[in-house]
């Protein structure tokens, strides 16, 4: 009897995976720079629901043949994953800034050390002077640069940055 029960849960789980289908997994990669020395390697991916795959941008199956699983793009919002949804700035929120000012020189563009005045190094501009700005958010005042303060990120964006990401070195 109990083997039975055990054999029939199993035809079921079997029946049940043939023919998967589920919304695309999104991953986000890379950290939100703090200051302006740090390059920003953020990215997104995508894979394939079943068996985790890497999937390319509105694909409809994965590409593995052990899987071939239907791939969806159903849900258009998805959470962005470097302010947790706050829309907050990750860096100012870190640092404990206020309208997206300079952690280093609190919005001065420029430190005070031993009576001399050197731009800040964090917040330094083009023009090699500081701009008394935070480096992620910039000019968007403790906004998140990469929801730019929503929260949320479309579908669609998501799919644009994945095709300007820079390709993975194995």
């Amino acid at each position: 009897m109990k083997l039975r029960l055990g054999v029939c849960v199993l035809a079921m789980a079997f029946v049940a995976g043939c023919g998967r289908k589920g919304d695309v997994t999104v991953s986000f990669k890379g950290h939100t720079p703090v200051n302006g020395l740090t390059k920003d390697d953020r990215s997104v991916s995508f894979a394939c629901p079943a068996c985790g795959a890497a999937a390319t941008a509105d694909a409809k199956k994965c590409s593995v043949k052990k899987c071939e699983a239907a791939i969806s793009w159903q849900k258009e919002d998805r959470t962005c994953a470097y302010c947790s949804g706050t829309g907050q700035c990750t860096a100012c929120r870190l640092m404990n800034q206020a309208e997206g000012k300079c952690y280093n020189c609190r919005g001065h563009g420029f430190l005070t050390m031993q009576g001399k005045t050197p731009a800040c190094p964090s917040c330094k501009g083009k023009d090699g002077r500081g701009t008394g700005k935070c480096a992620a958010c910039k000019d968007k005042a403790g906004a998140c640069d990469f929801c730019e303060g929503k929260g949320q990120i479309t579908l669609s964006t998501l799919k644009s940055r994945q095709a300007k990401a820079p390709a993975e070195s194995p």
